[in-house]
């Protein structure tokens, strides 16, 4: 139950990352992070020192990650910014420690293991925190229904500037909003179909629209097409097929695309011929400025190729520089690690590449199509500066560390 109710207090401190009090340079959620950190650390020091020395993989990684973080900190253009996120970084690995401390003490408790090393692992919903994960997730699509129809609530302008009518300001943007989505809908379909009950069943409408309406309302071109792909590996699945899943999900994906199309481009309805020219011509626009902003990420690799130029240096310093607004990113992880730590970033960025690779065979696959979700929406944008993903992707991570360490 202790172990439970430290797992909701991060989640839902990480939507408080935008919230500041008392002139601090860091906000509310990362300190409470920080004090359920030092908690966790001081009622149980050793079982979680011991915790951490037992992932000597995910050690090594991240203190390598600390290490040169810090150098590109220290040599970095602008010391009090690249600090300011590298302060974030630690609490970052802080949160997954916790979260991999919790999972340890949660899953003892229901300790399942392998007869053969190859073998996948098997995943209880409530001992792994699933339930508890996807609840959040269902928490923050309500949160968005509700945004679209009160847009200017206090809530929703704690956090970033308003993209109404698309929803996501509870978070970084509608396109962190739908990927977290996406995750929220296949790991609830998953639990559901765990549970032995009947009335889990007539949940599976309810949750699938809601999410799905999520999905659609935040306008994410990169979330659906995360779902397609997701939808069409899932449905593969024996037992997805067996619990006559695929009928439900693939054809609301199906019916999603339509409405979606027509909600982001009513020109297909209205046959306004210029203007739907105009809206078509936004995917070639937005792939465009991708490969700029990538151009100017090579341009600045170069400038300082060994230690980087710090975490942050890109939204806070090359936004401004280059496209004369701040909080714009690299839009792609590797490339962000390669401006922000140098030669070591694309090296770390590789382990980790490999790591997860390597792993998905002996995760069950709902944790592995997690992984895969995170991961691929790391290719054409970062979400990594907003904390609420963040600790959504911590929380899968530990969780395969979990599994593959037990």
């Amino acid at each position: 139950m202790t172990a439970t109710l430290c797992f909701w207090v991060l989640m839902l401190a990480s939507t408080l990352g935008r919230l500041k009090i008392l002139g601090l340079p860091i906000g509310v959620g990362y300190l409470i992070i920080l004090f359920v950190s030092l908690g966790l650390f001081i009622c149980n020091s050793r079982a979680y020192c011991l915790e951490i020395s037992r992932h000597r993989q995910a050690l090594a990684i991240s203190v390598t990650l600390l290490a040169f973080s810090l150098l590109s900190t220290l040599l970095g253009p602008d010391f009090v910014m690249a600090l300011r996120y590298y302060v974030r970084l630690v609490l970052y690995i802080l949160l997954f420690y916790d979260l991999l401390f919790l999972l340890s003490i949660q899953m003892k408790k229901n300790r399942q293991h392998k007869t053969h090393p190859n073998q996948r692992y098997t995943l209880d919903p409530k001992a792994s925190f699933l339930s508890a994960w996807v609840g959040f997730l269902f928490v923050l699509s309500l949160l968005g229904i509700v945004e679209l129809f009160f847009p200017d609530a206090w809530i929703f302008t704690l956090k970033y500037p308003s993209f109404h009518p698309r929803i996501g300001s509870i978070v970084q943007s509608p396109n962190t909003f739908g990927v977290l989505m996406v995750l929220g809908l296949f790991n609830a379909f998953y639990i559901l179909k765990t549970v032995t009950q009947k009335s889990a069943s007539k949940l599976i409408w309810p949750v699938t629209i809601i999410f799905l309406s999520s999905i659609i309302l935040s306008g994410s071109r990169a979330a659906f097409l995360l779902l397609l792909l997701a939808t069409a590996a899932y449905s593969r699945t024996g037992k997805m097929r067996l619990l006559k899943q695929a009928k439900i999900l693939v054809p609301a994906v199906l019916v999603m695309l339509v409405i979606m199309v027509l909600s982001r481009y009513p020109e297909l309805v209205t046959g306004d011929a210029t203007a739907f020219y105009q809206a078509a011509s936004h995917f070639s626009t937005s792939a465009t400025s991708r490969l700029y902003i990538w151009q100017v990420a090579v341009q600045e690799f170069f400038e300082s190729p060994l230690v980087g130029q710090g975490f942050g240096i890109f939204p806070e310093v090359i936004s401004l520089q280059i496209f004369e607004r701040s909080g714009l990113h690299s839009h792609n992880f590797f490339v962000e690690f390669a401006v922000s730590l140098g030669v070591a970033g694309i090296f770390l960025s590789a382990i980790l590449t490999r790591k997860m690779i390597v792993s998905l065979p002996r995760l069950p696959k709902i944790v592995a199509y997690s992984l895969v979700i995170v991961f691929m929406s790391q290719m054409v944008d970062f979400f990594a500066y907003d904390l609420t993903f963040s600790a959504s992707a911590m929380y899968v991570f530990a969780l395969a560390n979990a599994l593959l360490e037990g």
